[in-house]
């Protein structure tokens, strides 16, 4: 009976081990799983872009799990109870009977045949979305906020990268009026030729333009500065409290408004209900990371040496962009002229990263962004981190080629996409004053 109760324990320790850990594999599994689907499902679109396909989102809004674990065990015995034999040998012997009677008791052997068994059963299940409604296509098609770029740019997103990735456009318009370049608010205009009229200077990034795109930017990347809101004084704070005339003292519960953030008080505030006349609501000064386009200072200076060589003294030579918010072009007479201006970006949206991407892949010499290509695809024998296939060709992006980078480019794209899921207007193309 010992031995029986011990089989069950053991098989009851088992089922309790067994349980916790595997828990913990199908909690791996699933996030290894759900994580191979969405870098699957963005290289499947970068594809798509790449042979000119429409392009089509899915996710797995939920996955879960269920664990069922059950023990078994059995135990035959066959038992045999103790008997006695009764035996009589009878020898004769020189005519004598010689008679041994012999008692035997004889034990019958035990038989113990224990049994065990267990079964542990799991059942995924799993929900598949499909994003096709207007509200995820009004976001997924509208330009991604300054703040966005500003937050991944602070989050280490190399600067160069960046700016060919999510930039569609670069203009400059002047912040005052300049004679020859025009009026304030007006974009700065460069000259092709002396036979033509001038054109809005802007650095486009946009296919097939993206080739003169990495000569114009070739000195500058995107970065991130604070942009700082001055106080501002909104009113009295007698005005608040009662008719003119008749000031009522501010109260505790007045006070307790004010929290210092977004509201807060300019002055002191006495005894006399009259002084309150002095002192002033304000809105307090903020400050806050934004995107700032940002100049290599030895790269411009081999710029202004490459205009003033090819310049034609007959025709206004084009201006150059020198950073922090300054431009280089020349007056009426062919002499230097820095003018200030703003920096205007036009950023794309996350459907157009994707097709960026595609167009990238597609042209015969991508020009490399920060020293590395901005995105490439692997050989069919190369080990395959992410893989994919369409229209009978396969895709992958392998551990021997570029691997960092174009696993960060797949990253972003996801993010961005989770980011973008949703608006509530239309999309339309804004330009974005950045800092300078």
């Amino acid at each position: 009976m010992k031995r029986y109760l011990a089989v069950i324990g053991m098989v009851s320790v088992l089922s309790g081990c067994a349980f916790p850990n595997r828990v913990h594999r199908m909690a791996v599994e699933y996030n290894t799983a759900v994580a191979t689907m969405a870098d699957e499902l963005v290289l499947l679109n970068i594809a798509r872009a790449k042979v000119g396909m429409p392009l089509h989102y899915t996710a797995a809004s939920r996955l879960s799990g269920s664990i069922t674990v059950g023990a078994s065990a059995g135990f035959n015995s066959a038992l045999k109870d103790k008997t006695s034999t009764h035996e009589v040998d009878n020898q004769t012997a020189a005519g004598a009977l010689t008679q041994t009677i012999k008692d035997t008791a004889v034990t019958g052997g035990d038989t113990f045949t224990p049994s065990v068994g267990g079964t542990l059963s799991t059942g995924p299940s799993f929900d598949v979305a499909v994003f096709d409604t207007q509200k995820f296509y009004q976001g997924i098609l509208s330009p991604i906020p300054a703040d966005t770029v500003a937050n991944f740019l602070d989050q280490g997103l190399d600067g160069g990268v960046a700016l060919h990735l999510l930039v569609v456009r670069i203009e400059f318009a002047l912040t005052e009026k300049v004679d020859g370049y025009g009026e304030k608010g007006d974009l700065v205009q460069y000259y092709e030729d002396a036979n033509t009229p001038p054109k809005p200077m802007s650095f486009d990034n946009t296919f097939p333009n993206s080739a003169a795109f990495e000569e114009q930017v070739k000195c500058y990347k995107l970065a991130t500065g604070k942009k700082d809101k001055a106080a501002a004084k909104l009113a009295p704070v007698s005005r608040l409290l009662g008719k003119p005339g008749q000031p009522n003292p501010l109260s505790i519960s007045d006070l307790a408004l004010l929290d210092g953030d977004k509201l807060d008080v300019e002055g002191s505030i006495t005894a006399d209900p009259a002084d309150d006349s002095k002192a002033y609501l304000v809105r307090p000064a903020s400050s806050k990371v934004a995107v700032r386009f940002e100049a290599d200072d030895s790269c411009v200076k081999g710029l202004k040496a490459a205009a003033k060589a090819n310049s034609d003294p007959n025709a206004q030579p084009n201006a150059i962009y020198l950073g922090n918010g300054e431009m280089l072009g020349a007056d009426s007479k062919g002499n230097d002229l820095v003018f200030k201006v703003a920096p205007r970006v036009t950023f794309r949206s996350t459907e157009g990263v994707i097709r960026y991407v595609g167009q990238y892949l597609r042209s015969s010499k991508p020009v490399p962004v920060s020293g590395a290509p901005l995105f490439s695809l692997g050989a069919v024998s190369d080990r395959a981190v992410v893989a994919t296939s369409l229209l009978r060709t396969r895709y992958a992006i392998s551990q021997d080629n570029n691997l960092e980078r174009n696993m960060g480019v797949v990253a972003l794209i996801e993010q961005l996409i989770n980011l973008q899921k949703e608006a509530a207007d239309k999309p339309g193309t804004v330009p974005v004053q950045v800092l300078p």
